[in-house]
């Protein structure tokens, strides 16, 4: 289970998002819906929101990628965004959420995961409303994973 914020989290409500997310695997914030005084850090913030199973928290930047912290076993991962032409960025976070899962489910590694997610993402911002995501084709999204990943191990 997981969740994408739309209310912000902020120091006046901590308590009440941490009792939800004690209850969910994973929570995708962007940069309009985290709010507290912890800083860029990404570790120290998941320390300040982490409870119960939370185990994933992906701080998505936009077109910037992003930064996913795993709890147990520790771990940071950046990741970069897919660079394609944006024409309404409406539901990018979503379809990132959405892929990144998917590639979760289906291979268990991370670094995959995010993939997936980057490339969901970037279909969702190449049109508008949900006609990028509609006309994505497996081939297409499998080829812009393949670029993703090998760009990723170039460093």
């Amino acid at each position: 289970m997981s969740v994408d914020p739309h209310e912000p989290v902020r120091e006046d409500n901590l308590d009440a998002w941490r009792d939800l997310l004690a209850s969910v695997d994973a929570c995708f914030p962007g940069p309009d819906e985290l709010r507290l005084d912890a800083g860029p850090d990404a570790r120290a913030l998941v320390r300040r929101l982490a409870s119960g199973r939370l185990g994933l928290v992906a701080f998505k930047r936009g077109a910037q990628g992003g930064t996913l912290v795993q709890r147990e076993p520790e771990c940071l991962l950046a990741w970069a965004a897919v660079e394609t032409p944006v024409v309404d960025p409406t539901g990018a976070g979503d379809a990132f959420a959405g892929g990144f899962l998917a590639g979760l489910r289906e291979t268990g590694q991370l670094d995959r995961a995010l993939g997936q997610g980057a490339v969901a993402a970037s279909f969702a911002i190449g049109d508008w409303g949900a006609r990028g995501l509609l006309g994505a084709t497996r081939a297409a999204a499998e080829a812009r994973l393949d670029a993703w990943l090998a760009a990723r191990a170039r460093g």
